[in-house]
Parts: structure tokens; sequence; C-alpha cells
């Protein structure tokens, strides 16, 4: 894959980040794109950092803390809570389904959260199940809906896949 950077376009959104702060202020000469390596460095520092006993720890307190505060204790929890249902399923099926929506014979993607056993498969007397469908290219946002289990087909596709299916507008394709 060929990358073409334009280094003009870039020096001009360099210059708005704060001298104090970049790092080419601190440098003889300037080098293009030192920003992007140092933030690459960091964060590749950052992610070894938190596979070490300490990083763990720290990582534990950083949770902690976002569990404390009011508004984003609901937004974090739920997101973590998300993230794990999607992942991994305990029962042995894949969270990754097959649906026909918004009509018959159009289909969709989407993650099969769990089985609804409330008030809603009560009134329509049948066996429902939770299935998120994200939206392209922003798979954080989209749609809860409920399809009887007959309707749901279990893909083998991992979360994973799903979502660089999903955010790639299906141009993604599975590797074997």
């Amino acid at each position: 894959m060929l990358v073409i950077v334009n280094w003009k376009y870039v020096e001009k959104r360099v210059k708005k980040i704060p001298k104090n702060i970049n790092p080419n202020s601190y440098l003889p000469f300037n080098i293009p794109g030192v920003e992007i390596v140092i933030s690459i460095l960091l964060i590749t520092i950052v992610g070894g950092l938190s596979l070490s006993f300490f990083g763990r720890r720290i990582l534990k307190l950083i949770d902690d803390l976002f569990k404390r505060i009011p508004f984003l204790r609901t937004v974090y929890s739920a997101i973590v809570q998300m993230t794990e249902t999607f992942s991994k399923k305990d029962d042995g099926k894949r969270s990754v389904v097959l649906i026909e929506y918004p009509r018959k014979g159009v289909w969709a993607v989407g993650f099969a959260t769990k089985e609804n056993k409330g008030e809603m498969a009560q009134k329509t007397g049948k066996n429902l199940i939770n299935v998120f469908v994200p939206t392209t290219p922003n798979p954080t946002s989209g749609f809860l809906l409920m399809f009887p289990i007959e309707d749901v087909i279990y893909l083998n596709m991992s979360f994973e896949e799903a979502s660089k299916f999903i955010v790639s507008a299906g141009t993604s394709t599975k590797k074997t």
C-alpha cells in the first residue's frame, strides 16, 4: 500500500500544536512527522506497561476511578459490559448473527447479546433474542432489535472480523 503524505498540509496542522509541546520546537531543525512517530512510541510503551504487574495495577486504579465518577460510570460500565458480551459467549455460541433487517430479503450482520426472557417475550408469546445491529461506518451507534430465535442465523465469524466487515462497509474479507 502506497501512502502519499502532503507534508505542507501536515506542517500547517502541526503549527497549531502549542509550541511548548511540539517536539520540533526543541530540535535544531524541523523533522516532518516526528509527532506521529512519538505518538506511536508512547502508545507502544503504554501498551507494554499494561502487560506488567505494575501496569495492571495502574489500569485497575484507573478502572476504579472511572467507576466512581457519576456520569462517566454509567457510560464506562455500559461500554465494558457490551465489549465483554460481544467478545465471548459462555454457552459456546458465537455472538455474530445474520438477520433479515430492515425487511425480508435484506440481510444485516448483528451481535446477539442475550435471550430475552422478560415482559416483551411474555407479551409476544415467542422466544426472543436481543440483537444489536451496528451502523456503518460507526459501529458504536446502532439499533437494539428483538428477533424470534428461529429467525436468527449464527455465523462462524469472530467479533473482530464482524467489526472490520461493518466498519469497512462490507469491503473487508476474511483471511483464509
